[in-house]
């Protein structure tokens, strides 16, 4: 059995964790045809080696001065943009994965590195590559925020240098692979997304209870993602005013945590809204069945930030759809793979309050309405999305390199 080096920046911290755990996933069904480990960052009252049912986790430490790592809690570009210090924290945290990586690779006699993101984990493994093993083979995915992201001589130039020397791409959105073709890549690209548990994420998962512990008496509209300035919630408390008018005992519940909290939670305020919205803070991946099967509508009123940052390919509306949720999104063009408007959800357009509060409205008026795209938005995420195709297609990737 070959064996497979999975690098990562976003890996749950523990068993029961708020860290987006799609990279486990995707791992966790790789393992059945490889040997696998994975190499992530440190996290504060993490192990720096554990066994996750027959994966080996091994997590390196890069930072011992006081304050929180470069990852985890909203991200490694959330946190460069919220604070400078941050950015001392680079040259330790390149240094200490390439060392890690060495020792993991020669340890484990690894066949494969599946580096996710092309910043950092991509360019670590291809310089491992280049000046310790040039026999070694390297598959690398974009999510997205390293490709739209760090768009400046030095970022670009790192980008690049890291495409022209890997064995195979992956892109999880098609907006990814027009933005890797922009920076130069010319060969084949897999538009491969992450994958959504559809036996998990089911419309049977719907628990009435959540409504009655959260002191829900109308309407339940859910967002579920990172405070940050990507996911537009500020257009969506803006377009909330609107909707409390003719709907005064709806309930926005949001699922998540990040740099923003305080300030959107300040907007709240100053609106008049604090009845409607509630602040759940981050909850484990296993908790938000039941909070998507039993909204009314999910919406992810997503935007391009200032910094360049987008989607990559918003995991959460698949995960809503495959719930029986009705989406509502924003048109950013890697949701656009996922969302069909007025088929699988509904789209409008980003930083746009007016017609995003219209939306709502129109879908609250005729909820009642919309079995059939309920019902054609779980299929599609079935037949496109569920963890067996996505399966396949990452291990054929793979098995072509091995």
């Amino acid at each position: 059995m070959k064996k497979l080096l999975v690098t990562t920046s976003t890996f749950p911290r523990w068993k029961v964790d708020s860290t987006p755990d799609f990279i486990y996933q995707l791992v966790n069904h790789l393992a059945e045809d490889f040997e696998v480990s994975v190499l992530a960052p440190y996290a504060k009252d993490a192990k720096t080696f554990e066994k996750f049912d027959n994966i080996k986790v091994f997590r390196y430490k890069y930072w011992t001065f006081g304050i929180d790592g470069l990852s985890y809690d909203g991200g490694i570009t959330s946190k460069l943009e919220r604070n400078k210090f941050y950015y001392l924290q680079i040259p330790f945290f390149l240094l200490f994965q390439l060392l890690s990586l060495i020792k993991i690779i020669k340890k484990e006699k690894i066949d494969i590195i599946h580096a996710h993101w092309i910043i950092p984990q991509g360019f670590i493994a291809v310089l491992y590559k280049k000046i310790f093993n040039k026999n070694i083979k390297i598959l690398l995915t974009s999510h997205g925020a390293d490709a739209f992201t760090f768009d400046n001589i030095i970022g670009n130039f790192i980008k690049k240098f890291t495409l022209q020397h890997i064995d195979g791409l992956t892109v999880v959105s098609n907006a990814i692979k027009d933005k890797v073709k922009e920076i130069g890549y010319n060969k084949e690209i897999g538009v491969y997304p992450m994958g959504v548990d559809t036996d998990l994420f089911n419309p049977g998962k719907k628990d009435l209870t959540i409504r009655e512990n959260l002191n829900i008496p109308g309407d339940f509209l859910l967002f579920v993602g990172r405070l940050s300035e990507k996911k537009g919630l500020k257009y969506l408390l803006e377009a909330m005013l609107d909707v409390v008018k003719e709907f005064p005992l709806i309930s926005l519940v949001i699922i998540g945590d990040g740099p923003l909290k305080s300030d959107l939670t300040e907007v709240t305020k100053k609106s008049g809204i604090t009845a409607n919205v509630i602040f759940l803070g981050p909850l484990p991946h296993e908790k938000l069945p039941s909070f998507f099967a039993t909204a009314d509508i999910f919406i992810g009123p997503s935007i391009t930030a200032r910094s360049g940052d987008s989607e990559g390919f918003g995991l959460v509306f698949a995960e809503a759809m495959s719930s029986g949720t009705i989406v509502l999104a924003s048109d950013v063009s890697a949701i656009k793979d996922i969302v069909k408007d007025n088929e699988t959800g509904f789209i409008v357009k980003q930083k746009n309050s007016r017609e995003l509060s219209e939306k709502i409205l129109y879908l609250l008026k005729n909820k009642n309405k919309l079995d059939q795209v309920r019902l054609k938005a779980r299929d599609y995420i079935v037949e496109n999305f569920d963890w067996k195709v996505v399966r396949k297609n990452y291990l054929n990737c793979l098995k072509s390199l091995a």
